[in-house]
């Protein structure tokens, strides 16, 4: 199957617990469908069959037997026919279903073994593994618009986190996401496989709250490509939309990714506004592209939208000539939101922050310098982050403080700006796995500025304690630890 374009993308799988009203769906409700079970139909037919409906929604489930009572909320389809395996639980008696769908002569029926997918199906199954259960979905092909993206959308809720395992029938791929994430974008470009069985499951098997919805849906050709970490660092180059350059969405936040294929390409997007933004001596203007001409800029790039704000606003006020890519970029800023045009030429920041990593970084470098961009995306977007930064900064003493804004000053960052040196210190000590803390802080950091043994030892132990509270913090707001910014990962 082409990655590309065989999907049908009428294709929605909700939420299970979807409380869509027989109103909204403009069917009827339809009336309790039952079964009374006896011993021969539990020993010889096991299998609940639902189906094919069309038009459900709010479809409940209700298992009774001797002293047990469940009630399952079924995922509900729109725009297929849908058919729904269940396993019958051992010492059920009675099988009810209660719910909206366009009327239909068979509902439901037991069973020998599981329904059998049509090409107009979508079979969904309880499944059983390793004494987890979870869900099955096999999905028939769907198509998509000429240029758009494939990507399959998961809605989860889990108190212990969950597994996907997606198959193609040839091939799989099996990821792991954390509790605290309950939207994930399966993208078949980034990971080589289609979706069409996909199985998720909880990863802790008494996991009572755990729910999962699908959607099948397409990312348009101008729309920045939504990924999280792990996804963004395994896309392709040869399924770039653009030879040069591609656009990501960070899915946590409003953040903006440009992966680009060269440092060159990056510069001429980036270069000038690190000198605007960042860089002694040229903070606050506007460099020409022939001062720019043979100076370096980052191999990695931040900007949150405030800034972003003044240096388009100072370039409209000023009439300065902004290259392509820069216009390029200022258009993508306005489209997703995080700067407004005014009539005075003034543009508006709103929430959000641009990134900028380059395929010309080695593979291990590149997830290294988005790891340290990844923490400025977190730091300008999240309030209560760059609150609890601050205070960790302030704990610091006035000697270890200006020990590291001498590190900072060494690489050129401008020591003026307090700002840049505490969002820069977040960054910096979160760049790094915890067991590297120590010989990065003393053998990088603290080696730029002339200490005592002891003042260099008590330097090292306030820096080592600010680095634990900084992983604890991100731990508890974002669900990730120094060193890595993945919430999923992949297993293989």
């Amino acid at each position: 199957m082409n990655l590309q374009r065989n999907y049908r993308g009428a294709l929605a799988l909700w939420w299970l617990a979807s409380s869509l009203s027989a109103a909204s769906l403009g069917t009827p409700l339809g009336s309790e469908v039952s079964i009374t079970l006896d011993a021969t139909d539990r020993d010889q037919r096991q299998w609940l069959i639902i189906g094919p409906l069309k038009g459900a929604g709010a479809v409940k489930l209700q298992l009774e037997g001797h002293g047990f009572r469940k009630q399952v909320d079924l995922p509900v389809v729109a725009g297929v026919n849908t058919v729904w395996s269940w396993p019958l639980e051992p010492g059920a008696l009675r099988i009810s279903l209660t719910g909206a769908w366009v009327p239909t002569s068979r509902v439901m029926h037991l069973a020998g073994s599981p329904a059998r997918r049509q090409l107009d199906w979508l079979l969904i199954s309880r499944v059983s593994v390793s004494e987890r259960w979870g869900y099955r979905f096999e999905f028939p092909e769907w198509t998509l618009p000429e240029g758009y993206s494939p990507r399959l959308e998961l809605n989860l809720a889990s108190r212990a986190g969950w597994q996907v395992e997606v198959d193609d029938g040839n091939q799989s791929r099996h990821f792991t996401g954390s509790a605290g994430v309950e939207r994930w974008a399966y993208s078949p470009v980034a990971w080589g496989v289609n979706p069409r069985l996909v199985t998720v499951m909880p990863q802790d098997a008494g996991d009572e709250s755990f729910k999962v919805g699908l959607h099948p849906a397409g990312v348009a050709p101008k729309l920045p490509l939504p990924v999280d970490v792990a996804t963004l660092l395994a896309w392709p180059v040869s399924a770039w939309r653009n030879p040069s350059h591609e656009w990501f969405q960070w899915s946590a936040n409003n953040v903006l990714i440009l992966v680009t294929r060269s440092y060159a390409v990056q510069d001429d997007y980036f270069k000038r506004l690190a000198y605007f933004v960042e860089k002694t001596g040229t903070r606050g203007t506007l460099v020409s592209d022939a001062n720019l001409s043979g100076k370096h800029g980052w191999n990695a790039h931040d900007y949150d939208a405030t800034d972003l704000a003044r240096f388009f606003t100072l370039a409209s006020q000023k009439g300065f000539p902004l290259n392509p890519r820069e216009r390029e970029l200022r258009g993508r800023l306005a489209d997703s939101g995080m700067l407004k045009a005014t009539a005075s030429g003034v543009w508006q920041a709103t929430v959000g922050a641009v990134l900028g990593i380059s395929m010309e970084s080695p593979p291990a470098l590149r997830g290294f310098l988005f790891t340290h961009e990844g923490f400025h995306g977190l730091y300008f977007t999240d309030q209560e982050f760059r609150r609890g930064v601050r205070d960790l900064w302030n704990q610091l003493s006035r000697s270890t403080q200006q020990a590291f804004i001498a590190f900072l000053a060494a690489s050129q960052y401008d020591p003026a700006d307090l700002p840049l040196m505490i969002n820069e210190f977040q960054s910096y000590l979160l760049q790094q796995v915890r067991s590297e803390w120590p010989a990065y802080l003393s053998g990088r950091v603290l080696d730029k500025v002339t200490l005592t043994p002891a003042q260099k030892a008590s330097a090292l132990a306030e820096l080592l304690a600010a680095a634990q509270a900084l992983e604890k913090l991100v731990h508890e707001r974002f669900g990730v630890i120094s060193g890595d910014l993945r919430t999923v990962w992949p297993s293989d």
